[in-house]
């Protein structure tokens, strides 16, 4: 697949860097590299005037300072990301990057905090009725459809794992904005709905950190398929991605 080139732009890598997040990049560059596909990842950061273009942008999670200081800088540059949805590129936003992406944050003391409205999503802090903070391993089932959209080679699994650690409870607000699957173990979205993460034209957005690809290399060769427009890519192996996958399932006696 030498003819194939990849660039992937880590936005706020200094700041959103928490839970192992980094690892994606990681895993996506070397599921790219060991099937000859070119791959370049260039960053951007908070003192940049400029988001370079990229065919996958990625945003990971972070603690709530970080997640005002990079939204100040993400809303100014909010035409280029909505120009670069609507042409089909792959995003992959992580917790605070999935909320960011939403129509607003309620936090606890009433602040509404605007969103680049982008995900037709809300995102408030935890209400008295919720009584813990949603944290944990975290399992889903993905829906027939996000396989469907994603090409998702479900003879890996049918299950995404993952690490959950969030307090905000986000809805999705529209039939345009579909779950990426059935939360089995874990909270995901919010306390009550049993669903994870969202899926809108070529964006994932998850609360799934741990980091989400490294244990789930069928999701992200589905995400490197996209973002190259194509179907299919070269099978790899997966043996030690296999075991990392299984374990979570096999503890809570989940079969694949």
């Amino acid at each position: 697949m030498d003819k194939y080139q990849l660039k992937i732009n880590h936005l706020y890598s200094e700041n959103l860097n928490i839970y192992g997040d980094l690892g994606n990049i990681t895993a996506l560059k070397y599921r790219s590299q060991v099937r000859g596909i070119k791959v370049e990842v260039v960053h951007t950061e908070l003192n940049d005037e400029v988001i370079e273009e990229a065919d996958i942008y990625f945003i990971g999670g972070g603690q709530d300072n970080d997640q005002m200081q990079v939204f100040r800088h993400l809303i100014r540059h909010r035409d280029f990301i909505k120009k670069e949805v609507e042409i089909g590129k792959v995003f992959v936003l992580i917790c605070g990057g999935y909320q960011l992406f939403g129509k607003y944050f309620l936090d606890a003391e009433g602040n509404l905090i605007d969103g680049l409205h982008i995900l037709d999503i809300e995102t408030r802090a935890p209400g008295p009725e919720v009584k813990s903070r949603c944290i944990g391993n975290i399992i889903v089932e993905m829906s027939d459809d996000f396989v469907k959209y994603w090409n998702v080679d479900i003879n890996f699994s049918r299950y995404i794992v993952g690490f959950e650690n969030h307090g905000g409870q986000t809805k999705l607000r529209s039939t345009k904005m579909k779950p990426i699957g059935r939360v089995i173990v874990g909270f995901g979205n919010n306390y009550f709905d049993r669903l994870e993460g969202c899926y809108y034209k070529n964006i994932i957005g998850t609360y799934c950190h741990g980091p989400l690809l490294p244990k789930n290399p069928h999701l992200a060769d589905a995400i490197i398929s996209k973002a190259l427009g194509i179907s299919k890519i070269k099978h790899l192996p997966d043996d030690y991605e296999s075991e990392a996958h299984k374990y979570i399932l096999n503890r809570y006696k989940i079969k694949t």
